[in-house]
């Protein structure tokens, strides 16, 4: 290695054989790498990572699963005398939570004792959505038609449509819309709101001690999750 000071010769100087200092850097040989500790930190929204690693060769390295927003790590090699991976080797973690992807790359030396990454995510697409009503489990009387309120909310960033299903055992019930026109799917804009009502029946019949469980199942048609 050489280093040159005015090596254009633009500063009067009375003496230029100083002006250039050599000297040698030794290159370090290539070794093993472990065992060193690799953890990874997720970051909200994330609820898991996995890592893996690529070496020069495409050697894969190893797997890491994160679980909540803590850590976990894994000794790399994960065998004594395992002498695989070496330096240099790109070690690639990435990190999901259904949509939500978050990706890291780094170099993994023998040098390395404990290393920390944080893997931070960013959000995908989401067409999460709840069904609410304020009052779940209500009093009835015998031969009343009964009438609750029921809202689907998209709790995601796109909207989507969702499909209905009601059922009951013995009472008749229906969704309705506002202008009581039964319903079996309604659109849902991202993160707003749709008012429905749950219509049920109560037959003149029915005892004070009866119970009739409704259902009302919503599925989304774009992800299919209920």
């Amino acid at each position: 290695m050489e280093a040159w000071a005015d090596p254009y010769g633009i500063i009067s100087d009375s003496d230029r054989g100083n002006n250039i200092m050599s000297g040698r850097i030794a290159a370090k040989e290539s070794a093993p790498v472990g065992p060193s500790t690799w953890r990874a930190s997720c970051c909200a929204p994330t609820h898991h990572a996995r890592a893996r690693g690529d070496g020069a060769a495409h050697r894969p390295v190893h797997g890491l699963l994160v679980h909540g927003h803590g850590q976990h790590g894994r000794v790399l090699p994960r065998e004594p005398g395992d002498t695989r991976y070496s330096d240099g080797d790109l070690l690639t973690i990435d990190a999901t939570d259904g949509r939500d992807s978050g990706q890291r790359t780094l170099l993994a030396y023998s040098e390395d004792v404990a290393v920390e990454v944080d893997v931070v995510l960013v959000e995908g697409v989401h067409f999460d959505f709840v069904l609410e009503t304020p009052d779940p489990s209500p009093m009835v009387d015998d031969g009343t038609t009964v009438r609750l309120p029921v809202t689907l909310r998209s709790t995601g960033n796109r909207g989507t449509t969702v499909d209905f299903a009601v059922t009951s055992q013995e009472w008749q019930s229906a969704l309705l819309d506002p202008t009581n026109v039964t319903v079996w799917q309604a659109t849902v804009t991202a993160m707003g709101t749709v008012e429905l009502v749950l219509e049920v029946v109560v037959p003149p019949s029915a005892k004070g001690s009866t119970v009739e469980n409704v259902s009302v199942r919503a599925t989304g048609q774009d992800d299919r999750q209920p």
